[in-house]
């Protein structure tokens, strides 16, 4: 076998020589594979993960629901009745002071919000927005601002239904938009709310039998009895004064003169 002479002079063999060549290869993939491998690690941390979206405000998601007394109108989210003023028809408002604000509240948007959210049941084109007097956006469905009412004590109620306040009527809405007018109470008949009254007694009138009237005497007046009233005892029966008896004349008086026949 031959041998090479090294640099320094050292005699080497050409298989050891080899081996080192192949050896440097080997490491010298090793290292190209872990310079990969870190590298795509490196990528694959530095892409974010998709955020999940936010759930959608349930004050400000419009629908229409069933409630009891005034059929299926608009709630939001919560199941909460809303409801118009008459006064604010065509986006008007007319409650502003802070006692109808609190008793009537309205479907007010954050900051960075648009728009209401169109739920089921309605037709999304009604839903809008409309300013108040600070800037503040507020929810409309065909042009009315929307209220909710503080008496309501939870979904299915509308105590807020036909009360007058404010400037006008506060309704329910449909989902065409409208109102729905407060049903108007049956009219009450005085007969029937007072009990009937029942015509007094007749007055009785008795008269004293007819007497054929002769010379000198008197004729009874008739007598006038009323009825007694109810709950009263009867007055005593007068009776008609008794005729006095037919005047007869004086007796003629009789003279003697003494003379004897």
């Amino acid at each position: 076998m031959s041998r090479v002479r090294g640099l320094d002079g050292s005699a080497r063999g050409g298989s050891g020589a080899r081996g080192r060549a192949i050896g440097g290869l080997a490491v010298a993939a090793l290292v190209a594979v872990a310079a990969c491998a870190k590298t795509t690690t490196a990528g694959s941390a530095s892409s974010p993960s998709p955020s999940p979206s936010p759930a959608p405000d349930p004050a400000i998601t419009i629908s229409v629901a069933p409630v009891p007394g005034v059929g299926t109108v608009l709630v939001n989210g919560n199941g909460m009745t809303l409801y118009l003023l008459t006064a604010e028809q065509g986006g008007t408002l007319a409650c502003t002071s802070a006692a109808c604000l609190h008793a009537w509240p309205e479907v007010t948007l954050a900051a960075g919000v648009s728009a209401g959210i169109a739920g089921a049941g309605i037709t999304p084109t009604l839903l809008g927005t409309v300013k108040d007097a600070a800037g503040g956006t507020l929810v409309s469905y065909g042009g009315w601002p929307l209220h909710t009412f503080v008496g309501d004590s939870g979904p299915g109620t509308a105590k807020g239904q036909g009360l007058v306040s404010f400037g006008g009527t506060w309704e329910v809405l449909t989902a065409s938009g409208t109102g729905v007018a407060p049903a108007v109470p049956s009219p009450v008949s005085s007969a029937a709310s007072s009990p009937a009254s029942s015509p007094g007694p007749s007055p009785v009138v008795s008269h004293a039998p007819a007497v054929v009237p002769t010379h000198g005497a008197v004729v009874p007046t008739p007598t006038h009895t009323p009825a007694p009233l109810s709950g009263t005892s009867a007055p005593p029966a007068t009776t008609a004064p008794p005729s006095p008896a037919a005047s007869t004349p004086p007796p003629q008086p009789t003279y003697s003169y003494g003379y004897g026949y």
